[in-house]
């Protein structure tokens, strides 16, 4: 059966519609299915992946519904990048521990993001110029670190729940979120914050 398969499976396959794996498959490569701009609903529940590469389905332009199998455990970056038509991204199923650098960068159309508790880690730019994205909700996961610029620039952001067990915020996390009032970390762990991680946001 097979069970891995490797680089640019089908990047840039302009006229790509559907896509079908087998249920053993565990390790998908970088690129997997990169640019490819018809491509607009993509079911992964049924296999066994365990790690999917790099730019996974990155600048999928009509991508509106990506099904995600709840054996993953890791993702690479820019996974889901400027998958400029996606609204709604449930991981919550996952084995996740790391969420990617530039995971859901620049998703004008994203309301929704959902993830697991299992998630630790969360790298840098991960939802950066998400501005239709109202809400975050960490606070069911075991989130110690978020990275730098973690949602700059998400400018209808209104309501962020943060986990106890957050230790470390990264500089520029919230900047630019011109609609955020108020950030409540009174009950986090937090031990260090990094430098303009609230700045430019008007409505403080």
């Amino acid at each position: 059966a097979l069970t891995e398969v490797g680089a640019l499976l089908a990047g840039n396959c302009h006229r790509l519609t559907a896509v079908a794996l087998p249920p053993a498959l565990h390790t998908l490569g970088e690129h997997a299915f990169v640019r490819c701009a018809r491509l607009a609903t993509i079911d992964l529940s049924a296999t066994a992946l365990h790690h999917v590469g790099d730019h996974f389905l990155a600048s999928c332009g009509t991508l509106v519904d990506v099904r995600l199998p709840a054996t993953l455990r890791s993702l690479g970056a820019a996974s889901l990048a400027w998958c400029s038509a996606l609204t709604v991204l449930d991981a919550s199923h996952t084995q996740l521990t790391e969420v990617p650098d530039c995971f859901l960068y620049y998703l004008p159309a994203l309301t929704s993001v959902a993830l697991p508790p299992t998630v630790t880690g969360i790298g840098s730019r991960v939802l950066i110029s998400c501005p239709a994205l109202r809400a975050i909700d960490l606070s069911h996961t075991a989130t110690e670190v978020v990275g730098d610029n973690f949602m700059n620039g998400c400018t209808a952001l209104v309501d962020v729940r943060m986990p106890r067990s957050l230790r470390r915020l990264g500089a520029n996390a919230f900047t630019g979120c011109t609609a955020l009032a108020a950030l409540r970390l009174e009950h986090t762990g937090l031990e260090s914050v990094g430098e303009h991680f609230v700045d430019d946001c008007g409505a403080m």
